[in-house]
């Protein structure tokens, strides 16, 4: 039953009432859909755009800040990553040293990517010849010099993959009776035995160290007799064929089905590593420079390292540089 009735509606008092009862209603409404918006929106960020807190992310309608977004995977966490970000993309700010940063600068997100979008719109062609002539280039580039973000959803993911096939190869019949479960805690074993380090879980392992490697330090040599810096090297490679980026497993076996290559499972073809056949590496080079030039594995760029020595306190004492200016190629 109605408290206000009929006749009593008809009242600009009661008019009044209605119109403030519906308005607190809706204000009510979106103080709980906001937040929940808010925190869908945090599911789909990463780093860049996570503190942004905002109900509707901005890369779903704006090309240049999906262009910044999409280079976290390639620049994140391992050492010096911001300086490497800054050769590669010398556009970038110098006060770019964190991505939350990065994210909370729109115009400068803008401004950077708007270059490198313009230049690809007015010469697509030879934007393309370039990222072919990158994909030829990084194939051949020695994969201990290159830098890699381990993410710690994607270094479960593939030490359980990695330890799990160990022990196939090894045991088969053993493995085949194996639950998931079983399989899961002797591969953490096998892990554990190899590397000499006992973990609870696969939970616990990180690659923070081995992305930390003081690549630019003239007297360091990778440890090569190092079971964990091993295991992050074939880290390096899958990610290298693009085993983690979406969306290309599927491209590739169409790729492979339009070039009338066989195969009987998946992971014979995928990823493509360097055991793989050379008939099958030379059409993932074709495939990359068409599809896939860039990976989320990088060269290490030195320039960074000569940037860094070159405006060191050292230098600038050398060149007689005052201490309120940074160096730059023209002194």
């Amino acid at each position: 039953m109605s408290m206000i009735n009929t006749v009593g509606r008809k009242s600009l008092k009661n008019r009044i009432l209605v119109s403030i009862i519906y308005f607190m209603l809706i204000l009510s409404g979106l103080t709980m859909i906001v937040p929940f918006m808010i925190t869908i929106t945090g599911s789909a960020s990463n780093d860049f755009d996570y503190e942004r807190f905002m109900p509707v992310p901005r890369f779903f309608w704006s090309t240049k800040d999906r262009f910044v977004k999409c280079l976290v995977p390639y620049f994140n966490f391992y050492r010096d990553w911001n300086k490497q970000m800054k050769v590669y993309c010398p556009g970038a700010e110098a006060y770019w040293s964190t991505w939350s940063l990065i994210g909370r600068d729109i115009n400068g997100v803008d401004k950077v990517a708007e270059d490198y979008l313009n230049e690809f719109n007015q010469n697509p062609n030879r934007q393309q010849l370039i990222a072919a002539d990158y994909a030829t280039f990084t194939e051949s580039y020695p994969l201990a010099d290159k830098v890699v973000y381990a993410s710690q959803i994607e270094t479960i993911q593939f030490l359980i993959g990695y330890y799990s096939k160990k022990l196939e190869q090894k045991y088969p019949l053993k493995v085949a009776e194996m639950s998931s479960a079983e399989l899961r805690n002797a591969a953490l074993k096998a892990l554990g035995e190899e590397w000499m380090l006992p973990f609870e879980s696969f939970y616990n392992i990180k690659f923070d160290t081995e992305m930390n490697y003081p690549m630019d330090f003239q007297g360091w040599f990778p440890p090569l007799d190092n079971k964990k810096y091993l295991s992050y090297n074939s880290f390096k490679e899958v990610a290298d064929a693009h085993f983690f980026t979406p969306g290309i497993e599927a491209k590739w076996l169409d790729f492979l089905n339009d070039n009338q290559y066989s195969y009987s499972k998946t992971d014979m073809v995928f990823p493509v590593t360097e055991d793989k056949p050379l008939e099958l590496k030379k059409l993932w080079l074709e495939f990359k420079k068409q599809t896939a030039p860039a990976s989320p594995a990088i060269p290490y760029a030195l320039r960074s390292a000569w940037y860094k020595f070159l405006g060191s306190e050292e230098v600038g004492q050398l060149l007689n540089i005052p201490q309120s200016r940074s160096f730059n190629i023209s002194h």
